[in-house]
């Protein structure tokens, strides 16, 4: 995918120092279908806030406060990662111009709209999304680095779920279709945030895939652990 790109925002994730995780909804018309696309600068590395510019109506604006799910925006895409830099859980990674990004007005797609686009990436389980998760005693899940996935990142319909604190960090316990129950860290900074002790008897939840992760060399392969990004 080269050129500019234009989508929506699906998520908006902090990560370490002032590095962050976004995806974004493209719709292809040729084919009538949305794809995800993942920015990320060569070779193949997360995006900074100090790095991104980001324009809305001809002046530089904030990422942290007007990069939100919804949002209608756009991109300089400049390819794939290269092989040797490509994670193969990960498929959405694309290369973009950190300096190019662009918010558009109006800065929201409608209610009704972004129904349809979550709806294109809402899986009916979390095994039919990631084949060959793992998951642990405690209940939280991981798929081992270097699985060819055809997603790292969508959404799942949940029969319940509940926001919980565990040694300080904010988690979620949920229970998919199929019945089987999940943990998995919640990491979502947009105003839909979740506060501890929300309990909710069916909702949307946004799922991804984290960094490969080897623990200091304990574990060989490294780690995708799975993490929630968005309660809709």
């Amino acid at each position: 995918m080269n050129g500019k790109i234009t989508g929506v925002v699906l998520s908006h994730t902090g990560m370490h120092g002032d590095k962050f995780c976004t995806n974004i909804a493209v719709h292809d018309p040729k084919s009538g279908r949305w794809c995800q696309v993942r920015p990320r600068v060569a070779p193949n590395r997360p995006l900074s806030y100090s790095a991104v510019h980001l324009q809305k109506g001809g002046m530089r604006t904030s990422m942290q406060q007007d990069w939100v799910p919804g949002a209608h925006v756009s991109m300089m895409a400049l390819g794939l990662p290269s092989p040797q830099e490509r994670r193969m859980t990960h498929p959405e990674d694309t290369l973009v111009d950190p300096k190019s990004f662009y918010l558009h007005t109006p800065p929201l797609v409608s209610s009704a709209a972004w129904s349809q686009i979550v709806l294109a990436f809402t899986a009916p389980s979390l095994t039919s999304m990631f084949p060959s998760l793992i998951k642990q005693g405690n209940g939280k899940v991981y798929v081992e680095d270097g699985q060819v996935l055809v997603s790292s990142v969508g959404h799942i319909q949940v029969t319940s779920l509940r926001v919980f604190e565990d040694f300080e960090k904010l988690m979620v316990e949920f229970t998919d279709a199929s019945g089987v129950s999940y943990n998995a860290p919640y990491k979502d900074t947009s105003i839909r945030k979740k506060t501890i002790g929300t309990q909710l008897p069916s909702a949307t939840l946004r799922v991804s895939l984290a960094e490969g992760w080897d623990n200091k060399g304990t574990y060989s392969p490294g780690r995708c652990f799975l993490m929630a990004s968005g309660i809709l």
